[in-house]
């Protein structure tokens, strides 16, 4: 029986990265705190051992989501040109999905830019199959997502769809799915959430029969989304985010989804992975998860909150439950969305119940939990790029299959945006731990590290959005060598500069070198 999911991964990433303490340092000083040194030493606590972060990837001027877009689909073309050339020519790709909330452009998405200077690219590289991929990639049909960190789910459960339909008829072709994002925020929209900023891009070859890991169709998929202004970007590139009404928001949409998904059956999982605003999230909605789990091992629940230090649960129902009940309630339903949220947050049910999980996670069999899902493994990655988006999950479950031989194992994914939307899919790994290695590419190559004063000065220009500061006289190649003086760039696409058409000039970066792109239609 044929399968259908993802055969390759391709990662890009911008070339600059600050360490914790570095970008303390450069937020308390903007905030002007008086004892510096101490409020440092406290949010690189917090960075670390609060939110699970140990570096945050950042664009440097020359870069934004189309180059780190553009380095993914080169990468994951050129890697299917050397190694799945046939399966290629056979099943070639006729859909590009592309997930991203950090469009500049209003008319289009940027793909359509970042395809060019990739189309470019493999005709200077003299690639022998440059005309047949050049040839597909402009007869593929293009599909925009755009739904927070959630439409790189949605993309790849439509590009598996259609796949598998077409096969039905006999057709054999492949698809892409791209994620690309940029997170950046500012404290008045967004208090304390910039220790979370990060950015990439992940492009999936989703084809029939893959080789890394099957989406499993036949056991369905759960879905749920309410109308709320859980994170949003109304007129703006830069988010505005609730802090505790958008955890608890998160936690309960992937839980009603996860219900969704086995009000029929349930299978045995090895693994979960989710979306990754802040790596500590994954563990928070872990809690949930093994008490959503207990209810069905009584004894052991009888155990655990037979325990002082957990203590009996404050409520008698399941978190979901407990939020359809708040949702229900007459003293909200007239509320404006503001006064709503304020309320979630505020609630002494759901912050008693807030605490027993907290409470939870304390405890040994909650941490032989994590273990036995390989949690942490899925993390390694996002704790050295920090958020990203749309990328988030995929980049997560990018870290788990480099990290744990999960071949011939089951698990879900999980995707959650604003609004708020979920989803959740079970998928199947086919790969064992060396040949997942083989089907994963990262780039990158000789990341910079920056300080906290050249952070500032980045920070400032990414909060502009990526359409304002790339439009320039200036050439922005030039100005990141000055910047970071250096000799050349990490490899990779450079934006020289973009004018207000929408073109741009661009470059590639070698390794002793940066030459100009000239344009290939």
């Amino acid at each position: 029986m044929s399968s259908y999911g993802v055969n390759d991964i391709a990662i890009g990433l911008p070339s600059l990265y600050i360490k914790p303490e570095n970008i303390a340092r450069a937020v308390n000083k903007r905030k002007g705190v008086e004892n510096l040194e101490e409020a440092v030493k406290n949010d690189t606590q917090k960075i670390v051992n609060g939110l699970g972060i140990n570096e945050i990837r950042v664009p440097s001027f020359s870069e934004s989501n189309l180059t780190f877009t553009a380095d993914a689909i080169y990468e994951l073309i050129k890697h299917i040109a050397d190694s799945h050339i046939d399966k290629l020519l056979k099943e070639p790709i006729n859909t590009i999905y592309y997930s991203s909330e950090s469009n500049p452009d209003r008319s289009r998405p940027e793909l359509e830019s970042a395809l060019l200077i990739v189309i470019s690219k493999l005709y200077d590289d003299s690639n022998p199959y440059a005309d047949k991929i050049a040839e597909m990639l402009r007869k593929s049909a293009i599909v925009p997502i755009t739904f927070a960190c959630a439409g790189g789910g949605i993309a790849l459960i439509e590009a598996v769809s259609k796949i598998r339909a077409l096969d039905t008829m006999n057709k054999k072709e492949s698809a892409i799915v791209i994620t690309a994002d940029t997170a950046v925020y500012e404290d008045y929209k967004a208090p304390n959430a910039e220790y979370t900023q990060g950015a990439g891009a992940v492009a999936l070859w989703v084809t029939k029969d893959p080789e890394l890991f099957e989406v499993d169709m036949n056991y369905g998929e759960g879905s749920f989304n309410m109308p709320l202004a859980d994170f949003t970007k109304f007129g703006d590139e830069i988010p505005v985010v609730h802090g505790k009404f958008s955890e608890r928001i998160y936690v309960y949409s992937m839980g009603k989804a996860l219900e969704e998904l086995e009000r029929d059956n349930k299978k045995e999982i090895s693994f979960f992975v989710t979306h990754v605003p802040f790596p500590k999230q994954a563990i928070y909605f872990a809690s949930f998860l093994f008490a959503h789990r207990l209810r069905e091992n009584e004894s052991l629940l009888k155990i655990l909150t037979s325990r002082a230090e957990v203590g009996e649960e404050p409520i008698k129902e399941r978190f979901t439950a407990l939020m359809d009940r708040k949702f229900k309630s007459s003293n909200i339903r007239s509320t404006s969305e503001r006064s709503f949220i304020e309320y979630i947050e505020n609630d002494n049910e759901i912050n008693s119940y807030w605490e027993w999980l907290k409470r939870l996670r304390n405890t040994q069999e909650f941490k032989a939990f994590v273990e036995k899902l390989s949690i942490n493994d899925a993390l390694k990655l996002p704790s050295v790029i920090g958020n990203s988006y749309s990328s988030s999950a995929l980049i997560a479950l990018s870290s788990l299959l480099l990290n744990k031989d999960l071949k011939g194992r089951s698990g879900l994914l999980g995707f959650y945006g604003s609004g708020a939307i979920a989803k959740v899919f079970s998928i199947n790994v086919l790969a064992d731990l060396n040949t997942a290695k083989q089907h994963i590419v990262i780039k990158d190559k000789d990341k910079v590290e920056i300080n906290d004063m050249q952070y500032e000065i980045i920070h400032r220009e990414l909060v502009r959005g990526d359409a304002k500061r790339t439009i320039t006289d200036t050439n922005l190649v030039k100005k990141d060598l000055a910047f970071l003086n250096l000799k050349s760039l990490p490899e990779g696409f450079r934006i020289i500069r973009r004018y207000e058409d929408g073109t741009g000039e661009f470059a590639y970066s070698y390794k002793d070198s940066i030459k100009e792109l000239y344009v290939h239609y």
